[in-house]
Parts: structure tokens; sequence; C-alpha cells
């Protein structure tokens, strides 16, 4: 997906009120790929953080309350759900034929109901709150990184609230794959009006080997 067709599809994300605002999309060309990002959307590295935010050169969970904070505040996202929830999106493309080469898609659940219409903070909702009683959906993250591919390391993945957790994924995905994932299970309000512009389409064709073939993995349909 080139940069203007990312463009084009994120306007359309706005359109339908499911994406309030989004960061500017950037390419970085390599030889013979382009990594194209939309904001801050990349693996965090500890000179991202505040200091006080590091414990003995430990990052903070990525699931945690304070880490959806910390992304929320310093914009470090490439989407801004109409709910507060956050997306990060990042990957590398061919630039002989355009192709999907890497990826990492990120999709980080608000903490608590945040209107962002009004620029409200999370900490508006979370500085009075039991914390104990706030509902937390899992952190998606899908990678896509051939070079990374051993055992049980499949070159596609989706990590699942945990980094040594990695459910193979049989098939690239593009950015409308992983945002109409995302809007089948998270926000079936939405699921009409983006399927009226970006149908589904047959399953993809697969990327693991024949190990990770055996195993439970999920199988994306093309958007």
């Amino acid at each position: 997906m080139r940069s203007n067709q990312l463009n084009s599809f994120i306007s359309d994300l706005i359109d339908i009120g499911l994406v309030f605002s989004n960061k500017p999309i950037s390419e970085q060309r390599s030889g013979r790929i382009t990594m194209v990002s939309v904001g801050q959307s990349g693996k965090p590295t500890k000179n991202d953080y505040d200091i006080t935010d590091v414990v003995e050169d430990n990052l903070p969970e990525e699931t945690s309350i304070r880490e959806y904070t910390r992304l929320f505040e310093n914009g470090f996202y490439s989407l801004l759900f109409h709910d507060g929830s956050l997306a990060q999106l990042s990957y590398s493309i061919s630039n002989r034929n355009g192709d999907i080469i890497a990826y990492r898609y990120v999709y980080i659940p608000a903490v608590a109901e945040i209107d962002v219409s009004a620029s409200e903070s999370p900490d508006i909702h979370l500085n009075n709150a039991d914390l104990s009683k706030l509902p937390r959906h899992p952190v998606l993250r899908f990678e896509f990184d051939p070079d990374g591919q051993a055992r049980r390391h499949p070159e596609s993945h989706l990590h699942l609230s945990s980094n040594s957790t990695r459910i193979p994924v049989n098939a690239k995905m593009t950015p409308r794959c992983f945002i109409g994932l995302i809007i089948d299970y998270y926000y079936e309000g939405f699921i009409e009006a983006f399927h009226a512009k970006y149908p589904q389409m047959a399953v993809a064709a697969g990327h693991l080997s024949q190990d990770d073939e055996k195993r439970f993995h999920i199988a994306p349909y093309r958007i």
C-alpha cells in the first residue's frame, strides 16, 4: 500500500466516524525498499521514555495502564479512535512491485471511556478510579518479519498481550486487513460502513512453515 493509498484509507476511517484523528504519514527510502510509518509507530526504545518510567533497564509492559497513558499523552500512535483507543502502523514495501515485505501493526485499547472530541485525557478517568475494576482488552500486535523466522517464531504472527505469545498468521496483512479485523471484533457498529467500502475477499495465500501450519493459526481474509 503506497502512501497515497494509505492516506485515502485513513480518510475513509475518519469519514465513517471510527477514527478521530491521525498522525502524518512519512516515507524513508533505503535501497530497494521504502519504509512507511504513520506518526511515531515503531517499536519503542529506552530513549522514548522518561527515565522515571524505566525500571532496571526494563521498559513498561505494553499492556499496562501506564504504558497506554504514556502513548496517549505523548502522541506515540498512528490513529486515535473515537473511543480513545490507539493504533500504530508501520511497514516496508518493495520499490519494485509495491508488495509489503515487513510490518508492525498494533491495536491498543483505551483503558476508560474517553471523549476525545472534548480533548479529554485518560488521567481524568484514572485518578479517582478503582483500577481493579477497569475492563482491559488485550493489546494486539501483528508482525511480519521474514528475517526473524525460526522454530516457534513464524514470520507472520500475532502477539497477544505478551512478547512470548506468537500465534501464527497464515498470511501477510495489509493495513486494511488489520483495521478490518479490529472492526469486526471490537466495533460492530462500524462493520457495515467499513465493508461497504472494503469488501472481504478470499483467504490470502499462506506464509507459514509446515510445522506452523499444523498448529492453531489465524487465516485472515484479504481486504
